[in-house]
């Protein structure tokens, strides 16, 4: 996988974090009537979408067991320091 893949993945990983930051606090209630909040999430649900637009075509399959394991307990580990 290449380099510019890589920050194409975080970027998405960052936004995605970002999401569930905006919304950890709050219910589907509060959501629904908070412009600003919904305006965040939105911005970033359309940079995953954008960065997932420009990742590279045909390696999908390309990346290891070993190296999703490694990104599943980042994951895990960033969503439990929100």
């Amino acid at each position: 996988m290449s380099q510019r893949d890589l920050s194409y993945l975080l970027d998405i990983l960052s936004a995605a974090k970002l999401a569930i930051q905006f919304t950890q606090t709050i219910d589907k209630e509060t959501f629904n009537k908070d412009d600003l909040i919904q305006s965040g999430v939105m911005s970033q649900i359309e940079i995953m979408g954008e960065a997932t637009k420009r990742l590279s075509h045909g390696n999908e399959g390309q990346v290891s067991r070993d190296t999703l394991a490694e990104n599943s307990r980042y994951a895990r580990h960033s969503h439990s320091c929100l």
